[in-house]
């Protein structure tokens, strides 16, 4: 039975370095932060050193967590459009992503700013919007025909692995 398969090893460098330039931000983020706050913490602070970490270090927080969602999404988006970009179906048939990473955050953003102000009530049509969008940019690219494919599958599963194909809600055929 011929599957969904890589033609080569994935590029995992892209990945790393996602992931490296934004550990390096929130680890110097970080150490900024430690700095304000110790004399904080410790109580050895005098009010102007708790003004100026009300002043530096709460911004600096919320900085930090918008780097993360940042780098999240930059990450997803990434690691999304490689997988779909480098698999291939039969040897002959092979998909395409093309998610943009500043749209995907666009959405992300309205999406968590929908389901906040309506106190998650806008949450299913967020989700659906989410998908929508993904959907909208994957595509699948054929060459020659997907009912070869199917018929040859079908072919090797048997009566057990298509009743397990129908229990899994895995549709292969056309719909009329």
């Amino acid at each position: 039975m011929e599957t969904v398969q890589s033609p080569s090893i994935l590029p995992v460098g892209p990945l790393y370095k996602i992931v490296a330039v934004g550990l390096t931000l929130f680890v110097a983020l970080s150490a900024i932060l430690t700095v304000l706050a110790l004399p904080v913490f410790t109580g050895d602070a005098s009010e102007a050193a708790k003004a100026t970490f009300a002043a530096i270090g709460i911004p600096l927080i919320i900085i930090a967590y918008v780097i993360l969602a940042i780098i999240g999404v930059f990450y997803f988006v990434t690691l999304r459009n490689l997988t779909f970009n480098n698999m291939v179906l039969d040897d002959r048939h092979t998909f395409q992503s093309t998610i943009r990473p500043l749209s995907y955050f666009g959405i992300v953003i309205t999406n968590y700013l929908l389901v906040v102000f309506t106190l998650g009530l806008g949450a299913p049509w967020a989700r659906v919007r989410i998908t929508n969008f993904l959907a909208i940019n994957t595509f699948v690219n054929v060459d020659g025909s997907l009912d070869d494919y199917s018929s040859k599958l079908r072919e090797e599963t048997g009566v057990i692995g298509e009743e397990y194909m129908d229990m899994e809600g895995i549709d292969l055929g056309a719909a009329i």
